[in-house]
């Protein structure tokens, strides 16, 4: 089982890998986390850098539970990217990660993208024939 924010009162074996980039809206992830968390679903926050300690656009430090480098995207059931500038092109330059969201996106595997996040599935062609907002 990955690394994850346990809620005490887990309803699923379904687990959230939330990616957290330099720049990143913190809103939309850590908002996206306590959801997720109070809902009972295991979720992990996951640094695209080497280090664990992230700064956000408004230089609030986000400790995430592991980097990319220590995740097993392959434990995920949905991927969620959240936005910010310029925390979103920051996501869309690791290529590791682009690659697990296309694969993902291509066979039907649920990806969630926040605010300017979208913007990365629209540059890698992934929302052709699909509606989006």
């Amino acid at each position: 089982m990955p690394a994850f924010h346990a809620p005490t009162d887990q309803r699923t074996d379904k687990a959230v890998a939330v990616f957290i980039a330099p720049g990143l809206e913190e809103v939309e992830a850590l908002a996206t986390v306590d959801i997720l968390f109070r809902a009972g679903i295991p979720t992990t926050m996951i640094s695209v850098t080497p280090e664990r300690a992230v700064v956000s656009s408004h230089n609030i430090v986000v400790t995430c539970d592991l980097a990319l480098a220590e995740a097993n995207l392959d434990d995920y059931d949905m991927l969620v990217l959240p936005g910010g500038i310029p925390g979103t092109p920051n996501l869309k330059a690791v290529e590791p990660l682009m690659a697990a969201v296309t694969e993902r996106v291509r066979t039907g595997r649920p990806v969630a993208a926040i605010c300017a996040a979208p913007s990365i599935l629209a540059e890698l062609g992934l929302l052709e024939g699909r509606q989006a907002t």
